[in-house]
């Protein structure tokens, strides 16, 4: 029903509770790298040229990595700080651990890679993109897919970092979950919630069954049973008429009591008597009847 969203310190929490930690690092690191390059060719099975620009930490390890199984892949995957010539970039700049502003020459490479309008593949966070709050205080990255690991990072869904983000995935390192500050509400929740001014469900039945109701006082059966009753009331005197529900030329009221009965079913809602045809009038001992209309030819 919600989704953890993990700040930086709770991803080290994480990292730190995996067995052998920190010696068992490389095998985090070579799971990342391996679902880095997996992603780039599941979202860009056409490209054959990648340029992965590698940071010192472990963000630019992961990135090593994924470049070592884009190769094995038959890519041709080059680390460089220089986007020229490539159809994909991989940034593995800064991760999660970066805060604050980039240093010129970090923010020149950042700028480089955006002004060269290629589809860009982050690692984990895209860089210049705080982790835990989606703050951004300098250049950052403006990627396509960011491929984050173990779990949605608090920066990724709150802007203005999620709107440097483009589509995340999340890959499984073989982390433990735990809870986390903040959570994010998922999408059936929220199809829970009630949207504004929609009618309830009572309210709906209700409202049918009042159309149904009507539907059945405005019936010919109905209009029939009415006028039965009537004339029972009035001694089972009453007559015959036919009507023609399609040719109305005339004006008649059936119901014995003539125009001031306030139940005739043939009169408007504004007491003017409906116009019908009559036809056969003829004297009876039983309630009157309607004529069923004439079936559609």
């Amino acid at each position: 029903m919600h989704e953890p969203l993990y700040s930086v310190e709770e991803m080290r929490a994480a990292e730190a509770r995996y067995p052998g930690y920190p010696e068992s690092a490389p095998q985090l690191m070579e799971r990342a790298g391996r679902a880095v390059a997996d992603e780039c060719i599941r979202s860009f099975p056409e490209a054959r040229r990648f340029a992965v620009v590698c940071g010192g930490g472990s963000n630019g390890g992961d990135g090593r990595v994924a470049a070592d199984y884009l190769r094995q892949a038959g890519r041709d995957a080059t680390e460089t700080h220089d986007p020229a010539g490539a159809e994909v970039v991989v940034d593995a700049l800064f991760g999660t651990g970066f805060h604050g502003a980039p240093r010129p020459e970090a923010a020149a490479v950042i700028e480089r890679i955006n002004a060269a309008n290629l589809p860009v593949v982050s690692v984990d966070v895209p860089s210049g993109v705080n982790a835990s709050t989606g703050e951004i205080e300098g250049a950052a990255i403006e990627a396509d897919v960011t491929v984050t690991f173990h779990g949605v990072k608090v920066g990724l869904v709150v802007a203005p970092g999620r709107f440097h983000a483009g589509r995340v995935a999340v890959a499984r390192i073989g982390l433990e979950h735990a809870p986390t500050a903040v959570v994010r509400a998922t999408p059936g929740v929220l199809r829970r919630v009630p949207r504004r001014g929609a009618p309830s469900r009572m309210h709906r039945l209700r409202r049918r069954a009042a159309a149904r109701r009507l539907m059945d006082r405005s019936s010919p059966a109905a209009a029939g049973r009415r006028m039965r009753h009537h004339s029972a009331e009035n001694g089972g005197r009453g007559y015959q008429d036919q009507i023609d529900l399609h040719r109305c030329n005339t004006t008649r009221h059936l119901v014995p009591g003539g125009p001031g009965n306030p139940h005739d079913p043939f009169r408007n809602f504004g007491g003017e008597p409906r116009r019908c045809a009559v036809a056969d009038r003829q004297p009876l001992s039983h309630p009157p009847r309607l004529a069923r209309p004439p079936s559609p030819r």
